[in-house]
């Protein structure tokens, strides 16, 4: 049996047919509920293993740095030499910067040879960082063009020195 009744308004509601349904109880509530309990454990074990990774140890300068010039050494036939010298100068001002700790990437070439005087450095390298960068002014300032040969020299010859030289743990 079904009861009818009129309100106020004068509707007819179906009491019998009428059942309230709390929303923690609809599954709607449930789907989202375990939506929102799944992707809390994906952040909690995203977060765990980002916090148990190891830090990266820094890649060494050396090795940058040889990298960088044995790309240099690819591309010497097809850069222009004063692109070519920049990267050259800029890649060899860092790896001092690193190897004996002189603030050598805001000096001019002038003042990195007199800061290089001050330390410890093979002359063979001194020598040959002082023809790098003398050839580096020539072509980036004078606007000179620097022939591919020297430029092969210097990229080729710059490698086999910092080759040569020991890491600096062993001896500066």
């Amino acid at each position: 049996m079904i009861y009818m009744s009129v309100n106020k308004y004068g509707l007819d509601l179906n009491i019998g047919e009428l059942w309230y349904v709390p929303f923690w109880q609809s599954i709607e509530f449930k789907i989202t509920a375990l939506l929102v309990i799944l992707l809390a454990l994906a952040g909690i074990c995203f977060w765990w293993r980002k916090s148990r990774r190891k830090a990266s140890k820094p890649l060494d300068p050396m090795l940058v740095a040889l990298y960088k010039l044995e790309q240099l050494q690819l591309e010497v036939d097809t850069m222009e030499s004063q692109k070519f010298y920049l990267g050259l100068t800029l890649n060899l001002k860092n790896w001092i910067k690193h190897r004996y700790n002189l603030n050598s990437l805001s000096d001019t070439d002038s003042e990195l040879l007199q800061a290089l005087e001050t330390v410890q450095v093979d002359d063979q390298l001194k020598t040959h960082i002082r023809d790098v960068l003398e050839s580096s002014i020539a072509s980036r300032f004078a606007k000179a063009e620097i022939n591919r040969c020297v430029m092969r020299f210097d990229v080729d010859r710059l490698v086999e020195i910092l080759k040569k030289i020991p890491p600096v743990g062993d001896s500066v």
